[in-house]
């Protein structure tokens, strides 16, 4: 009798062995997904996957998947809000995910296509955006903070202020144009509930933010992101995920959570009301939280993945990143911003609309 029928059926084991269940699921849609068209449509981030999971999920299933980026969360929403999207999983952050909710554009996910789900961390097994998770997948996380060009300043930007309130860099400042980020971290600033529905509170944000516009620029994260690289901008607000590639490539930058707090950023996978190949949609996501797929998504990204087997497989110097994951105290610091309904949106959206005129 070998080592592994005489095993111990611990409770340990068990979960093991459902985890070898569950990863050798991954690849089972094969028959399943032959019954729709083999393709599957993704909506995301560009370059927000890893080098071979297209290529990898096409060797395991026989499907194919298309992909197509967008620019911002806004875009995605208008891409599904069409009757006739045609995608069928998109990735959408934070709130848009109850945004999309309120708006009746997602498809509840059926558990049971799902067994990989069994790898997701604890922590974000639940979400405020989405309480139960019967709408999203967590995929990747991250924190806002200020990007900065240190041979530019004599000291790490440590305040929001550096970017909402200083004409010191006149010009070298981009923020994204993503206005749920801007205000939660103008709010964090300026000491505000970054969930506020207070008009007078989005009013002080607008203010703010009119007043610093001669000395910034507003561009779309990617365009800001190549702003810093090139040498056009000092400070720029910024994604966690994407620091760790560009001090790879320039030494001369470096990433910073100010001190009064910021935002917890999450995206997640979710699967559009109305998508031509829902079997295939679950068949993906269940492929990308398998563990060793999660882990080639995480080296590719250099981002933290909200899955616990593959951060498992991920070496010491990635899971010890503090830029990466940044510490405890941190991330007590920031805060994560929900959708509060259409009225409210439209207050957020109406004063991010003038501070673009001004």
């Amino acid at each position: 009798m070998n080592e592994f029928a005489v095993r111990r059926l611990s409770r340990r084991g068990l979960l093991a062995g459902s985890g070898a269940l569950a990863v050798g699921m991954a690849l089972a849609p094969r028959d399943g997904a032959a019954r729709e068209e083999p393709v599957v449509r993704f909506l995301n981030w560009d370059d927000y996957i890893g080098a071979t999971t297209f290529s990898d999920f096409k060797s395991g299933t026989g499907v194919d998947v298309v992909f197509t980026p967008f620019r911002n969360n806004q875009e995605m929403f208008d891409a599904v809000s069409r009757p006739d999207h045609g995608y069928d999983v998109i990735v959408p952050t934070n709130e848009f995910v109850g945004r999309l909710m309120a708006s009746d554009l997602l498809m509840p996910l059926d558990e049971a296509a799902l067994p990989n789900r069994l790898n997701i961390q604890r922590q974000f097994s639940d979400a405020l955006f989405d309480p139960g998770r019967r709408y999203s997948i967590p995929y990747v996380w991250g924190t806002l903070g200020i990007a900065y060009r240190r041979s530019a300043m004599a000291e790490p930007p440590g305040s929001w202020r550096w970017l909402f309130q200083s004409n010191r860099y006149n010009g070298r400042i981009a923020l994204y144009d993503e206005p749920s980020h801007v205000f939660g971290c103008a709010l964090r600033y300026l000491g505000l509930p970054v969930n506020t529905t207070d008009p007078a509170h989005i009013e002080a944000v607008e203010h703010l933010l009119i007043r610093q516009k001669p000395n910034i620029r507003i561009v779309g994260p990617v365009a800001a992101n190549k702003l810093l690289m090139t040498g056009e901008a000092d400070l720029i607000l910024v994604y966690s995920g994407v620091m760790q590639g560009m001090i790879a490539q320039d030494p001369d930058l470096g990433y910073i959570i100010p001190r009064e707090g910021s935002i917890l950023s999450q995206d997640s996978l979710c699967v559009p009301k109305g998508a031509p190949h829902p079997k295939n949609a679950h068949a993906f996501i269940n492929f990308i939280l398998d563990a060793r797929n999660g882990a080639k998504i995480a080296r590719s990204l250099n981002l933290p993945v909200a899955n616990r087997a593959a951060l498992r497989l991920m070496p010491r110097s990635y899971r010890d990143n503090l830029v990466i994951f940044p510490s405890e105290i941190v991330l007590a610091s920031c805060r994560v911003r929900v959708y509060q309904g259409p009225d409210v949106a439209a207050m957020y959206q109406a004063a991010w609309d003038r501070v673009r005129r001004a």
